[in-house]
């Protein structure tokens, strides 16, 4: 008997981690998210909380914030890059606090919200990684 074809990953099988240390904007993406579909794995306040989620659940993309608190994101975006994970930038910050290996990333202004995160993480898992 011959197997239907795989259909493509829709919204709904995304699995995403947001990376925010500001509650009201994390639930704010959260639910933005899970109005398109999107399962949310979980919500972390800092990158070691961010590691071991991404450790336990494997999110096929994330959401960061760059600044948290008073650590910087950028370790766990290259985790992140480095199990080929793609990702999405939300901050308050200038572009030009990016490290060079992670400009090319989607980024955008908080607050972000509706069609433009999902367009920026649609735009981030077709990006080369």
């Amino acid at each position: 008997m011959a197997s239907k074809p795989e259909e493509p990953e829709s919204p709904a099988r995304r699995r995403v981690l947001i990376v925010e240390d500001e509650a009201l904007i994390a639930l704010d993406m959260e639910a933005t998210l899970r109005q398109q579909g999107y399962e949310i794995v979980g919500l972390a306040t800092s990158v070691r909380e961010a590691i071991r989620l991404l450790d336990e659940m494997r999110p096929d993309a994330a959401v960061l914030d760059i600044n948290l608190g008073q650590e910087k994101v950028f370790v766990l975006a290259d985790a992140l890059a480095e199990r080929d994970v793609p990702f999405v930038f939300v901050t308050g910050y200038e572009p030009e606090i990016l490290p060079p290996r992670h400009r090319h990333r989607p980024t955008a202004v908080k607050p972000c919200r509706g069609r433009l995160l999902v367009e920026l993480l649609t735009r981030a898992a077709i990006l080369p990684r």
